[in-house]
């Protein structure tokens, strides 16, 4: 709400201008701790420096003895806060905030994988009032919770394929095109379902697909992560390993005979 008393805030400092700046310094810090976990703890702080500009601080609990400039942040740190605030900034300017066509390149450059999904995150967002469409290496910024909206652009011999539908077969062309093994995001996720077979993984990912679609509730399914033991027989030295690791595992074996010896052993 600053932009539209800019002329009153760019002028002489007063009471009222500082209380505008703290309200919106408090509505920023709420906003961005619900959109971006790496900035989670931290406080927004929109200062008057002079008759010509505004800044923003940052309160950072690591640094006591200071406010910290938003320009002296990771490059990662200011890619996201510029990325997500443009999109925002020109949707909130336009008369009905649709009808936008964003397009990036390589969004995901200098953003670790945390930071990556909440890009994406904040991507679906935005995406209700307009269209976004961004190239990616990165298996972090591959949206799980709509497949359809994916494809695998690759250059052969004969010119450049596009696959639309990428998502069969387990991800096989995304897969053969990163040059990867993709397990969902088991390598981040804090918790971890572990299956006695592919199968399993098959049924729990379509049934949760369905009751998503369907509305019956609401989940992210890029924090969502299963691995299968492969059969049985590995299903306890897979989940020892995991424990091992420090992971946080919840089992799920079927109710017949070979999933009671699993649950004895």
């Amino acid at each position: 709400g600053i932009w539209e008393r800019r002329n009153e805030l760019f002028g002489a400092s007063t009471p009222q201008s500082s209380r505008a700046l703290t309200d919106a310094s408090e509505l920023l810090t709420e906003k961005l701790k619900t959109d971006w976990s790496q900035g989670s703890r931290l406080r927004w702080k929109i200062q008057r420096v002079d008759d010509t500009k505004i800044e923003i601080m940052i309160q950072d609990p690591a640094v006591t003895t200071a406010d910290v400039q938003l320009s002296k942040r990771s490059s990662g740190f200011k890619s996201y806060f510029y990325l997500h605030m443009s999109i925002k900034a020109r949707m909130y300017g336009s008369e009905n905030g649709t009808g936008f066509i964003f397009l990036f390149d390589e969004p995901g450059t200098y953003l670790h994988p945390r930071a990556q999904i909440d890009l994406q995150r904040a991507f679906e967002r935005h995406a209700d009032k307009g269209q976004i469409i961004y190239t990616t290496h990165s298996l972090f910024l591959v949206s799980k919770n709509y497949p359809e909206r994916n494809r695998v652009v690759s250059k052969e011999g004969n010119g450049t394929l596009i696959d639309a539908k990428p998502f069969t077969k387990n991800w096989k062309a995304l897969r053969e095109s990163l040059g990867i093994l993709m397990v969902n995001n088991f390598l981040i996720a804090d918790k971890t379902l572990l299956v006695e077979g592919p199968s399993d993984r098959l049924y729990v990912g379509t049934a949760l697909q369905i009751l998503k679609r369907s509305g019956a509730f609401d989940i992210d399914l890029n924090d969502f992560s299963d691995v299968d033991a492969g059969q049985s027989d590995n299903y306890t030295a897979m989940a020892k390993l995991m424990k091992s690791e420090g992971r946080s595992i919840v089992c799920m074996v079927d109710g017949d005979s070979g999933g009671k010896v699993i649950q004895e052993r």
